[in-house]
């Protein structure tokens, strides 16, 4: 029997819930009219007689685990790419497995989920694969990360998540004892991932402690998103879905079908709090009276939990939604409140209750004012004193309660706003609406609802902009942003930190489109107007100042950008807590500023640092860990620690595959960071194949990926130059040139156009036409030196293509000035291990031998060598080219014994180098073929 209860539980379970809809005394005859199979007829009761009423399909085939389990674990599923390696359990909706699978860093460890539900209706493929990109969305230290979904053999559809070892939450705290403030902690880190959930659109609709686990190292970690939906999501299986939750948490509204809205997973966090306090449940009366009855209004567990906590469980469940806290955040806040005696939303907002919890946050000063007004009548100064600080306790009393009242009412309309954008049986919605229809509604509504409160229509649209960049559509975000921006000058003033925070907001959009000049202007006005104010010393100035900073550089004021990064770093390190996001941007930021200006050695430290932070803030696996490995990359390579940053890149897009389940930018453009590195270590098929990955996603994107085209086919022409095929490398060039000036207009100059008329003067002297590439070489040099004013990487390499144009042109005496300046300007800015460094040194080497400056010659080239040999692993190609000049020096010199060793070397590190064309290997077999000519 349980074989078979095992092998039909799909069939016994659209019967069982379809009998929900039938009177208990009716439901043997409509069994018998609905169901003409006796032995599945037998199966459906007992179900229903194993777990009465909706407990059925709340427990699903978990309750038969006991006898199933080895049954399970000797018939394991069969999934392409894993090696599943034990059965761990099964609820009504999925089994779950522990399984590997392989990836190119070692095997990762994941919980393989196979669902219940049938796909083999298009409609409900489509149902599974729109969840599947919802889960993808979802990404947060506290949730479990989606890493791979598809359809085994048979059909079943699986997720592969996050494997978190662990015990649940409330088994957790149990087991440990733990004290009511730190589960109050874990529990704050539960809402901080349900409200990343929802501002994502998705609520869970099944929380309870089996979807919340602990790990060994004490971190939540919140699960099943299986079941969750956009709050567009489908109105026709509402109530299906509806019973296949878990009763004692489920909302009232859920069980009449009701719109999902943020509100049930309110009251689900409400029960999960009074359980993990007191192992409380609500009492569950008739489901007709679910609506009229409060789920905690006992003295009983007044008592146990104190009046306060008791009164945040209670209106985190009340039975209306609109009586709840407006938001999980809401929720969250008034915990942390709590934690910190602060008045709580929860309780009546009365002037007395403001006082009592003043007076618990200052004991000592309010008792010193009890007494000291016990002495009103002896009139001394001193009672005086102490008399105002008491009347300015009871002010800040009431500035407390009428700034709550405030923030209560500003609550309350975004979540009305929210719930009405995204309610399904709005007028005129529809429930597969895109992201991009989402917003253009939202913006619509708050034209609409808030045309008369300008102050909220401010913060939505701004709310609205700042999704479209960030859903990556920069192109529509700036209206919205600059409307915002608008209306909070307006409303909150120059001087608001809100007015601040949106004109942030609209630099970076103007910086994503490229308007770096346009940026930086109009965030410096913003952060002058706002100093200007007593609104000093706050987190959005820390993140404006490291934007700036930012911007500055970009604009090629290097100087200027490093002052203003370490001035916005100083400032988070003085006011903001150590687990601050705006300090890891501060530190993120300054050590960007840093390479980019050339000096990688002082900037590997703070990307390292910015590394750690926002691994502990997010974990290790979110998308923003893979951009900051990106960063550190261009930093490493130009340390020339090309291993570890094969390896760095190599893990970024390893993040990339789980973050991300469809074409994305960020991937395109790690992609392309990981073809840079191939080409530096002289792996040029590899760097092919990930460049036209590269190239392919961002062709994929049209038009949102088009600068990253560009870039990337410039970068396939730089590799093309590298391997000798000039023509090839010259069209590739002028197509990124091309498409560049096309997309950013006069903001190209802010964005490499410089470094890109080196690159293309570079391959036009090769193919020996040097009238053009003196047109492009000297507009480079010119675009750089007028927009970095100090030393800059870009300046030194306009220097050296000009160098090798001049002595391209016979005119040895100006090349050797011009490449003496280029090697100058690196060597000061610390920046002499890059490969572009180390050429200009050969390049200043092979010029002074030109002019019989051999000795000269040969300490160029030995410092280049020996720059050249730190290059972890060691790069045999560049290094055999520095053997070889430097023995031809040496040979010049008379210096025979000296310049053996050196040849033996090179024609060694020459089998080294793979095979295909490339220059260096080209260059380094004609000196080797010019000494043995010199000889005979």
């Amino acid at each position: 029997m349980i074989s078979a209860f095992a092998q039909r539980w799909h069939e016994i379970e659209p019967l069982i819930d379809r009998l929900f809809d039938v009177a208990p005394a009716e439901r043997a005859e409509w069994l018998r009219q609905h169901c003409a199979d006796a032995t599945l007829r037998v199966l459906v009761v007992q179900a229903l007689d194993n777990a009465p009423g909706i407990d059925a399909l709340e427990r699903g085939m978990a309750q038969w685990l006991p006898v199933l389990v080895d049954d399970a674990t000797e018939s394991l599923p069969v999934i392409a790419g894993y090696r599943v390696l034990r059965f761990v359990g099964a609820g009504g909706m999925a089994s779950v497995f522990e399984a590997e699978r392989e990836l190119p860093g070692g095997p990762q460890t994941v919980a393989l989920k196979l669902l219940r539900i049938d796909v083999h209706d298009a409609d409900e493929r489509r149902r599974f694969l729109r969840e599947q990109r919802i889960l993808a969305r979802l990404q947060h230290p506290h949730i479990a990360q989606l890493l791979d979904a598809g359809f085994s053999p048979s059909g079943t559809p699986f997720l592969a998540l996050e494997y978190v070892a662990g015990d649940n939450l409330v088994v957790h705290c149990e087991r440990r004892r733990l004290p009511v403030r730190e589960r109050l902690s874990l529990f704050i880190d539960v809402c901080a991932a349900v409200e990343h959930a929802h501002r994502s659109l998705i609520v869970h609709r099944d929380l309870k402690p089996s979807n919340v686990l602990v790990s060994a190292q004490g971190s939540v970690k919140l699960l099943d998103f299986g079941i969750a939906k956009l709050l567009t999501g489908d109105n026709d299986r509402t109530r299906t879905e509806v019973r296949r939750l878990t009763r004692a948490y489920a909302a009232p509204e859920q069980f009449g079908g009701d719109a999902a809205t943020t509100a049930i997973d309110v009251y689900a966090l409400g029960v999960l709090l009074a359980e993990l306090l007191q192992g409380e449940l609500p009492r569950r009366a008739d489901d007709r009276e679910l609506a009229r009855t409060p789920a905690f209004d006992d003295e009983a567990l007044r008592k146990k939990l104190g009046i306060d906590l008791h009164a945040i469980v209670q209106q985190a469940t009340r039975a209306e939604p609109n009586r709840r806290y407006a938001s999980v955040g809401a929720l969250g806040a008034d915990i942390q409140r709590y934690l910190e005696g602060k008045p709580l939303q929860a309780r009546a907002d009365t002037l007395a209750y403001r006082v009592a919890m003043f007076t618990r946050r200052h004991a000592l000063g309010v008792s010193v004012g009890a007494m000291i007004a016990m002495a009103l009548a002896s009139a001394t100064a001193a009672g005086l004193y102490e008399a105002r600080q008491a009347s300015r306790s009871a002010q800040e009393a009431r500035a407390q309660a009428q700034a709550a009242e405030s923030e209560a009412r500003r609550a309350g309309a975004l979540k009305s706003f929210l719930e009405g954008l995204f309610d399904t049986s709005s007028h005129g919605t529809e429930a597969n609406e895109t992201a991009q229809e989402l917003l253009a509604r939202g913006r619509e509504r708050a034209d609409r609802d808030f045309a008369m409160q300008p102050a909220l229509r401010a913060e939505i649209i701004a709310l609205v902009g700042d999704l479209e960049r960030r859903s990556g559509h920069p192109e529509r975000a700036w209206l919205p942003l600059e409307e915002a921006a608008t209306l909070a000058k307006m409303e909150f003033g120059a001087t608001d930190r809100r007015t601040l925070h949106v004109e942030y907001l609209l630099a970076r959009e103007a910086d994503e489109l490229g308007r770096v000049r346009d940026a930086t202007s109009r965030l410096q006005t913003a952060i002058a107007a706002f100093e200007a104010g007593p609104n000093h010393d706050s987190p959005e100035e820390v993140v404006a100042l490291a934007w700036l900073a930012g911007l500055d550089e970009r604009i090629g004021e290097s100087a200027r950008a490093i002052e203003v990064g370490n001035q916005a770093l100083a400032l988070a390190r003085r006011i903001l807590p150590d687990d601050s996001e705006a300090l890891t941007e501060a530190v993120m930021n300054l050590g960007w500023i840093l390479m980019d200006a050339g000096h990688p050695e002082r900037a590997a430290p703070l990307l390292r640092e910015a590394l750690a932070r926002k691994r502990i803030h997010l974990g290790t696996r979110h998308a923003e860990i893979a951009d900051t490995l990106a960063i550190l990359t261009s930093d490493l390579i130009k340390l020339g620690r090309y291993g570890e940053s094969e390896q760095t890149m190599r893990d970024a897009i390893d993040i990339d595959a789980s973050a991300y389940t469809h074409p994305n930018a960020h991937t395109a453009w790690h992609l392309n960071d990981l073809a840079n590195v191939f080409v530096l270590e002289g792996k040029f098929d590899e760097a092919a194949v990930f460049y036209a990955k590269s190239i392919a996603i961002d062709e994929d994107l049209a038009p949102a990926g088009g600068l990253n085209q560009a870039i990337s086919i410039g970068n396939r022409g730089r590799l093309r130059f590298s391997q000798g095929a000039y023509a090839d490398a010259e069209a590739d060039l002028r197509d990124a040139l091309n498409r560049k000036q096309r997309l950013l207009g006069a903001d190209y100059a802010d964005n490499g156009r410089s470094n890109d008329r080196a690159s293309l003067a570079q391959v036009l002297i090769a193919r020996g036409h040097l009238d053009e590439a003196r047109t492009f070489a000297d507009g480079a040099l010119s675009e750089a030196q007028r927009r970095h004013r100090d030393a800059h990487p870009d300046t030194a390499f306009a220097l050296a293509v000009q160098a090798e144009l001049a002595a391209a042109n016979g005119a040895d005496d100006r090349a050797a000035i011009l490449a003496h300046d280029a090697v100058a300007m690196y060597t000061a800015l610390a920046d002499e291990r890059s490969d572009r460094a180390i050429r200009t040194r050969l390049l200043y080497g092979d010029i002074l031998q030109s002019l019989g400056r051999h000795r000269d010659a040969a300490n160029e080239l030995a410092d280049a060598l020996a720059t050249a040999s730190t290059i972890t692993p060691s790069a045999p190609a560049i290094v055999a080219r520095a053997d070889a000049e430097l023995a031809r020096a040496d040979a010049a010199l008379g210096n025979d014994t000296a310049a053996e060793p050196l040849r033996t070397e090179a024609r060694a590190l020459l089998t080294e180098i793979e095979p295909g064309p490339n220059t260096d290997r080209d260059a380094t077999l004609r000196l080797l073929a010019d000494t043995r000519t010199s000889k005979h």
